[in-house]
């Protein structure tokens, strides 16, 4: 598996987590905002993903759990990290990595992510124009394939399970209103549940630009220093 670091090796870690199909400098804006900030930045590619080798299902084929077992073999590496900055489905990675591994940064940053499995294969049904038989199949063979049901890889379960046992730390969810590959309504619902969590609406930034753009690296600086308002605000 491939990654880099950045900054001082005593720093406290923060980690940048790419989503599916992603690779780590679709995060590399906030490098420097990280290093500025005093930590160290380690970003990497997952499994099957950028430049890192294929993974237990071969070359460009991955799964969630196979994601967040990257990021785990990252954080037995290098450390664990105190600050996440994750994108899409590498939120959701992030979380099942903490409910499963152990892994609790004291602070995330999750932006766009995705918030149910089943809304993410209706994105990929989409983008194919698969037929609804079609879905079904493909939703089955996942299940065969994983040996979990889609409902296993939703967000909000996950949540619920680390805030009872105490282990859920402050977020900041950030969320483009016009985001066509996950869903903003869905982050609305996470924040509501989520205590702790700042949650910011962009505006026509959609899926990828809002990793890149300056009001998001302002926020989430602010959210660092602990500067960031409790109020939930739209940007335009």
């Amino acid at each position: 598996m491939r990654g880099v670091r950045f900054g001082e090796p005593t720093a406290p870690i923060a980690t940048l987590v790419h989503g599916w199909g992603g690779w780590w400098q679709q995060l590399g804006a906030f490098v420097s905002l990280l290093l500025e900030q005093g930590y160290q930045v380690v970003a990497f590619d997952a499994l099957a993903h950028g430049s890192s080798g294929r993974g237990a299902l071969g070359p460009r084929s991955s799964t969630l759990p196979e994601m967040a077992e990257s990021y785990r073999a990252v954080a037995d590496h290098v450390g664990a990290p105190t600050l996440t900055v994750a994108h899409s489905m590498g939120c959701l990675s992030v979380l099942w990595a903490q409910h499963h591994h152990g892994i609790a940064p004291a602070r995330q940053v999750l932006i766009a992510p995705a918030s149910t499995g089943a809304g993410m294969l209706d994105v990929f049904a989409d983008a194919l124009a698969l037929g609804p038989a079609v879905k079904a199949g493909l939703a089955a063979r996942f299940e065969r394939r994983i040996g979990r049901p889609l409902a296993a890889f939703d967000v909000l379960p996950l949540v619920e399970a680390e805030q009872g046992a105490g282990r859920l730390a402050p977020a900041l969810i950030v969320h483009d209103r016009e985001d066509a590959v996950t869903s903003a309504e869905d982050s609305a619902a996470l924040a509501e549940h989520w205590r702790g969590s700042r949650l910011r609406m962009t505006e026509r930034l959609g899926h990828y630009r809002v990793l890149w753009a300056s009001e998001v690296l302002a926020m989430s600086r602010d959210f660092c220093t602990g500067t960031l308002s409790p109020r939930t605000t739209r940007h335009r």
